[in-house]
């Protein structure tokens, strides 16, 4: 019978607690104590975990971070920073782990990055970071260089994070 190691059950038992309260659980206030202990929690399972960092869209670990600070994470970072405990410090640790991670700024990775962790550097204000232009904006500028270079578009696809792409119409025979 496979034995897991220590850590490996400490990774599936953070995930399936953290999955639980997402589930189940009210989004408590910033200063409720259990959202200091959620966040160390998932920041732990950030620590242990093997992979560096979550790439997709619905990893729990990502769905959770959203859930619990999305539009709120300026707020909580400071709280943390005011309460300055053993669990607080952890919960930044995996913050800062996010806010450390390089945005790649390229018409496909950069959309989906902005999804998953982009988000938590725009509200934490990291120096460089802006958010990606929206879809109507890149519309306009790709319809503006093609129209310089003399391109013709055929159609218009949309990504699910808020890439923008032009399909190209085939140059007729001269």
């Amino acid at each position: 019978m496979l034995q897991l190691d220590k850590k490996t059950k400490e990774a599936a038992y953070i995930e399936s607690y953290l999955s639980t309260v997402l589930m189940v659980e009210e989004l408590p206030e910033i200063k409720d104590k259990r959202l200091v202990k959620w966040l160390a929690k998932w920041s732990r399972y950030r620590e242990i975990n093997s992979e560096p960092i979550s790439t997709s869209t619905d990893d729990w670990d990502v769905m959770f971070l959203r859930w619990a600070l999305k539009g709120r994470v300026k707020a909580f970072v400071g709280h943390c920073k005011e309460l300055d405990s053993k669990k607080s410090r952890l919960a930044l640790q995996g913050i800062n782990q996010v806010y450390d991670k390089v945005w790649p700024h390229n018409s496909t990775c950069g959309y989906i990055f902005a999804h998953i962790w982009g988000w938590l550097q725009l509200e934490l204000e990291k120096p460089g970071e802006q958010k990606p232009p929206t879809e109507l904006e890149q519309i306009r500028q790709i319809s503006k260089t093609l129209k310089d270079s003399g391109e013709k578009i055929g159609e218009w696809v949309l990504d699910d994070f808020g890439g923008v792409q032009a399909i190209m119409k085939e140059k007729e025979n001269e």
